[in-house]
Formats: C-alpha cells, sequence, structure tokens
C-alpha cells in the first residue's frame, strides 16, 4: 500500500497543495495565486454556516485563499475505489449553541415511537453528520486516482451529501437518529405531517 501525506500550506495571496510519500519526497505539488484559477478542484468553492448562515458559492481564487488563511485549515481523505477524494479547506471555531437531543440507536427508536420521547445520548455517526453546526466551513472537493493524478469530471454525491439534501427538503421533521451499517448509512426520523418513525437508507 502505497502511504501519502498530504499538506496545504496558504499566505494571504497564494495556496500550496502538496502530496509526500512516507520517505518525505514531493511526489505532487500544486499552487495556486490570487488571480488563477483552482484547476484540481471538482467542485465549486462552498461556504457554509457563519453570520449568515445557509451556503454561498464563492467564485475567486481569491475568496478560498484569504478565507483559508484566516480559518482553520483542514483536509478530509476519502477512498472511493481506486481513487480518493480529497477535501480542502477551512473551518472556524465552534460557536456555543444548544445542542438538540437525538436518539442514539434501534432501541432507542422504539422507545421513542411507543413511549413518545427521546433518549438522548452520545452518537458518534450523527455527530460526525452535525460537525459542520455552529462554524463557518469553507471547502473544495477534489478527485486524484491512485497515482495522485487529479481526475476531471463531476463527482457523484456521496451518502453523506444525500442526507443533507433531504434534510433541506424535509424540515418537518424530529427524533432524527444517524448509524453505519457495513457500508450503508440509516437515517431514522420521526414524520411530524404523518405521526411515523422511519429509517430510509443512504449509500455512496
Amino acid at each position: 500500500m502505497i502511504i501519502s501525506f498530504i499538506k496545504i500550506k496558504s499566505a494571504p495571496d497564494e495556496f500550496f497543495f502538496t502530496i509526500n510519500d512516507e520517505d518525505g519526497n514531493l511526489l505532487k505539488e500544486f499552487h495556486v495565486t490570487a488571480d488563477t484559477p483552482i484547476d484540481f478542484k471538482n467542485s465549486v468553492i462552498y461556504q457554509e454556516g457563519g453570520d449568515f448562515g445557509g451556503k454561498r458559492i464563492l467564485e475567486k481564487s481569491s475568496q478560498f485563499i484569504r478565507k483559508v488563511n484566516n480559518l482553520n485549515s483542514g483536509i478530509s481523505c476519502y477512498n472511493i475505489g481506486e481513487n480518493t477524494l480529497i477535501t480542502l479547506g477551512s473551518v472556524s471555531e465552534i460557536k456555543q449553541a444548544a445542542s438538540p437531543v437525538f436518539i442514539g440507536g434501534v432501541a432507542g427508536i422504539a422507545a421513542s415511537a411507543i413511549a413518545g420521547f427521546a433518549i438522548g445520548y452520545y452518537n458518534a455517526t450523527l455527530d460526525s453528520f452535525n460537525s459542520y453546526s455552529n462554524r463557518k466551513v469553507v471547502k473544495i472537493e477534489c478527485l486524484f486516482d491512485k497515482e495522485n493524478n487529479h481526475i476531471q469530471g463531476e463527482l457523484q454525491p456521496l451518502a453523506f451529501d444525500k442526507i443533507r439534501t433531504f434534510f433541506d427538503d424535509n424540515t418537518d421533521v424530529s427524533s432524527q437518529t444517524l448509524f453505519k451499517f457495513e457500508s450503508a448509512y440509516y437515517l431514522g426520523y420521526y414524520d411530524n405531517k404523518t405521526k411515523e418513525y422511519i429509517i430510509r437508507k443512504f449509500v455512496d
């Protein structure tokens, strides 16, 4: 297995993205300035959260560089077959807010449906899904093959993307839970209109 180390470095007007092997040898380097396009990205530049809430699309490289430089830089890697989806960007410190209580498992679902209350305890999968809550996040998504070459083309939505879209389209729900079993994610929620507890399956 090839082990790669991915790093990003930013200044007010430039951004570096490098891939090194385990011995520190440089495999790939990408350099972006405020005046050059980010030609290794497969997505638009997203901004979520912040003072205005919701989602924004940033048009310029300079906006991405400035925000990455001003916030806390972050990298996420996710294997899709033999390819790797790399998310690059930055995130603000978490804002203090009241946290909703969620059900934590299948037993909790049954209890909630019968007794009409939620059992609140930690749900790692749901916590991961909600990691953007109360934060400003700026990011781009990039797809690379096993040789660390950028792959052009449109990205297919992952399970978390589909779940976010579901919540955008379905707001009258409560008592959410989310768990992973094998390669699929299962979202449980109470539909306040139909008065039913429903579990839906989402896959990458």
